[in-house]
């Protein structure tokens, strides 16, 4: 698994395990009450697993933990607590592990994503092919 994913899961793990224990759930009552949102037979040994990163979540559940919690999925994700590290591991799978040409790819992406945080596409009234970039206000930081 390479540097990022494992940092990715690791956060994702330690945000789920601080998220149940604020909300004062112990492993087996968020186990029940993803089995009853979600139709699945999980214990409480499948979510000591997950804040332990020692099995992946899967993807399709994360909406439901952050229903959950009442959270965000920014918050689940551990952006405010972790985000630091997080780019400091990202800069480092860069550097480590990604060709010129990928890293150029990677950049470009993190410029697309800043430009859509700021532009919202909208089809034009009368072509629905077409597409026109609109800004928009900036969210504002948390």
């Amino acid at each position: 698994m390479n540097d990022l994913l494992r940092a990715n899961k690791r956060i994702i793990a330690q945000s789920l395990a601080r998220l149940r224990k604020e909300n004062h759930m112990t492993q087996t009552q968020l186990a029940d009450e993803l089995n009853k949102r979600l139709d699945t037979r999980y214990q409480g040994s499948a979510i000591s697993a997950w804040e332990n990163a020692n099995n992946s979540i899967n993807a399709d559940y994360i909406p439901v933990l952050a229903d959950i919690f009442d959270v965000t999925l920014d918050k689940l994700f551990g952006e405010s607590f972790h985000h630091k590290q997080l780019v400091q591991d990202v800069c480092e799978t860069v550097e480590r592990h990604l060709t010129e040409e990928e890293t150029q790819m990677v950049s470009q992406f993190i410029s697309y994503l800043l430009y859509c945080r700021h532009h919202v596409i909208l089809p034009e009234e009368d072509d629905d092919e077409e597409y026109v970039a609109e800004t928009t206000e900036r969210p504002k930081k948390k």
